[in-house]
């Protein structure tokens, strides 16, 4: 399903989310950080929707002591985010398997890997064959 692998007590996952793909390493620490492409003042943290989906699952699980690294690539901001939100629970779930119905319970193990249609040749957009057809 996910590469998943652990060694010196982190474990790595790389997810993707449509077109953007993160690959996030985890471990426990005494506090909370959060490094993003090997930037400790990324744009992202400060966002309040990147804070409140990726801290929303560490809220879930009343666990707050991590030290997390994330490299994520493509598409947008939003499915980034989300990118990195399944990564971490992918992390989490493969060190504790206990908490794995409180995170199914808030759909947050489901994964989603729709992207859009691409546009075919001489017509406007991909919905137009769909509307064709049902004719």
């Amino acid at each position: 399903m996910y590469k998943t692998k652990t060694c010196d007590s982190r474990i790595h996952v790389c997810v993707g989310k449509k077109t953007s793909v993160a690959e996030v390493k985890l471990c426990l620490n005494n506090e909370f950080v959060l490094v993003i492409n090997n930037s400790v003042n990324d744009n992202r943290k400060h966002d309040s929707l990147f804070k409140f989906i990726t801290h929303n699952v560490f809220d879930l699980i009343r666990c707050n002591n991590f030290q997390m690294f994330a490299d994520v690539k493509g598409d947008g901001i939003t499915s980034q985010i989300h990118a990195i939100r399944l990564a971490v629970v992918k992390c989490l779930l493969c060190s504790n398997d206990g908490i794995r119905l409180i995170l199914k319970a808030n759909n947050y193990v489901t994964t989603d890997r729709r992207i859009v249609e691409r546009k075919k040749y001489g017509h406007c957009k991909s919905e137009e064959i769909l509307s064709i057809s049902k004719r």
